[in-house]
């Protein structure tokens, strides 16, 4: 196929020259933008590959399960659209005409659809949360969020400029929702509250479909509100569904014993409609306060006083359980620790609002960055405690998948953020932990802020090393498959040491090829440990701890991409065949 030459709109050059912008500077960037378009595309289609591998890999040992050969076939289709488009696209550096990416897109999305479809509803072969199941639902998502980035112009045409694909992702979830809300209700013991589900979608499709119009008027207040409201909404739906039927289901193991396990589709989907809302309402604040750094922490405090409500919930709700009592310790820890993360969010959020800061008796004595600073601490150190002692003890209600290991974690989360937003820039954690590193060295270059997927990728592999000396010390005997984690955990903390140890413009090439051989070391490992052992059930911290880190290889790379400005593509470097960005920019200017 030709090369394609794709021109600027002609209105937007004109507005743009009108704002002082020379015509030169006007097709320069607009150049630039179609090689960082293609850039992403390069991106997406390399993740959907490695998570296409995945789903065949598990769809190859589950053997006889239902719809197998559904699963490799999809995942057999998928390597076939995207690998020759991702060496079309690398390799022969040529762009395709906008209406074959955006058929090539649909075909993808359409593809993933029935395999999730097939796959994760109704006792298909990845029914119960694993990789296999995540791998599925990532490709879907990933090849949407592919399909939009052709459709970029159309989505800013139809749904405003802001928020079209986390649009697109609460609609798609969405609508899982109320799918595995409509099977439950075939249930009569699960009628009343898979009712609710079904009716908390259905507002939510038809509040995202008034969205678009509510982002166009003048008032964008008002936009700002309605996303609000559809995180509150979905906060009921999470508090309803999550923690007892439909989404979660109680089944005697025998001897007595009862254990929940969360239905995946509805469970996940749920809480991932909540996580979206949340990312949401974060950029419409963003569109009506722009960079205010006091509302954004204090839209942080909000989230964290909606996590930590979650975990007050569930505690209360299991100790009044029959069985809840034998874990009692637990849940009193996490009450304890959940109301008083609840009080001191709720009365932050309420003191920082307009004309309560008066009222605010402590302000009268001490800054108001010192109050922030300790209230970012306390609040840190509360999750800190409260992660360790309830979610890797087996023993503890929360150490299970459920709503509340999820809100401990994100809670601990969202009070890291905002510890890190009321901190001093010399004092935030980036800066700290890299300064401390290039001391060692005797670096004395200044340290880079943009690190946080390396900090991300430590704490997954100390959660993950912790987990399984857990299981070592508790069996009392340690495989082959520990060791495995120990020894791919001591590489990669070497990899990481060098990055750490010098900035990219220090580094180079070798940063990107680092990070690309951290990348390749966990994606194999993600593979091994969940697959093979020991983390294979999606039960804990070992199991969700190896995502988190291969999650932040992924944003490492992205971060150093941009600040090594116009140095190659990442990807180029796995192939000696690839082209330079830079002659593609010749190509497409000529």
């Amino acid at each position: 196929m030709s090369k394609i030459v794709v021109e600027p709109p002609v209105v937007d050059r004109l507005e743009r020259i009108e704002n002082g912008e020379t015509l030169k500077e006007n097709e320069d960037d607009w150049q630039d933008n179609k090689i960082r378009k293609q850039a992403r595309r390069d991106e997406l289609l390399l993740s959907i590959c490695g998570f296409s591998l995945y789903v065949i890999i598990e769809a190859l040992i589950q053997n006889g399960a239902k719809y197998q050969s559904a699963a490799v076939v999809i995942g057999l289709l998928s390597l076939l659209l995207t690998v020759p488009k991702f060496l079309y696209n690398v390799c022969l550096e040529k762009i395709m005409a906008e209406m074959t990416e955006i058929v090539f897109g649909a075909l993808l999305v359409i593809n993933w659809t029935i395999g999730v479809v097939l796959l994760t509803f109704n006792g298909g072969i990845f029914f119960l949360p694993g990789t296999g199941y995540f791998s599925t639902w990532f490709c879907l998502i990933l090849s949407g969020y592919y399909a939009s980035v052709s459709l970029e112009e159309w989505i800013t045409r139809i749904k405003g400029k802001m928020g079209a694909p986390v649009w697109a992702v609460i609609f798609g979830l969405n609508v899982a929702v109320m799918t595995q809300a409509i099977i439950a209700h075939r249930n009569d013991e699960l009628k009343k509250r898979a009712h609710y589900a079904i009716a908390a979608s259905t507002i939510s499709l038809l509040s995202l479909a008034t969205m678009k119009y509510l982002r166009g008027s003048e008032n964008k207040e008002n936009f700002f509100w309605s996303t609000v409201w559809l995180y509150i909404l979905w906060a009921s739906v999470v508090l309803t569904t999550t923690m007892t039927d439909p989404f979660v289901r109680t089944l005697d193991i025998g001897g007595g014993v009862e254990v929940q396990q969360p239905v995946a589709n509805g469970f996940f989907a749920t809480l991932g409609s909540f996580v979206a809302c949340m990312i949401y309402v974060y950029k419409a604040h963003r569109l009506v306060k722009g960079r205010d750094a006091g509302y954004t922490r204090t839209l942080w405090l909000s989230f964290l006083f909606t996590t930590s409500f979650f975990v007050l919930v569930q505690s209360v709700r299991e100790c009044k359980a029959e069985s809840g009592c034998r874990n009692q310790q637990f849940l009193a820890v996490g009450t304890v620790i959940s109301f008083l993360s609840c009080f001191i969010s709720g009365m932050s959020v309420w003191f920082s609002l307009p004309n309560q800061e008066e009222d605010n008796y402590i302000l009268r004595y001490i800054r108001v960055e010192t109050y922030e600073i300790a209230i970012g601490m306390l609040l840190s150190f509360l999750w800190t405690a409260g992660a360790i002692a309830l979610t890797f003890p087996e023993r503890s209600l929360f150490h299970e998948t459920s709503t509340g290991y999820f809100s401990i974690w994100g809670s601990f989360i969202l009070s890291a953020i905002y510890l890190n937003h009321v901190l001093p820039d010399k004092y935030q954690a980036s800066m700290i932990f890299q300064g401390a590193v290039h001391r060692l060295v005797r670096n004395k270059q200044p340290a880079v802020s943009n690190n946080y997927g390396m900090l991300i990728s430590l704490v997954g592999m100390a959660v993950q090393v912790a987990a399984s000396l857990g299981s070592c010390l508790v069996a009392s005997d340690c495989g082959t498959d520990d060791f495995f984690v120990y020894i791919v955990a001591v590489v990669s903390v070497i990899i990481l040491f060098f990055l750490l140890a010098y900035t990219p413009k220090q580094l180079g090439h070798n940063a990107l090829l680092l990070i690309l051989l951290f990348i390749l070391i966990w994606y194999v490992s993600v593979a091994v440990i969940t697959l093979k052992g020991p983390f294979v059930a999606a039960v804990g911290n070992g199991f969700y701890a190896g995502w988190a880190v291969l999650f932040g290889g992924v944003y490492t790379l992205r971060n150093y991409t941009l600040q090594l400005g116009n140095m190659d593509d990442p990807i180029m470097l796995c192939g000696c065949c690839c082209q330079k960005r830079e002659e593609s920019k010749a190509d497409l200017s000529s």
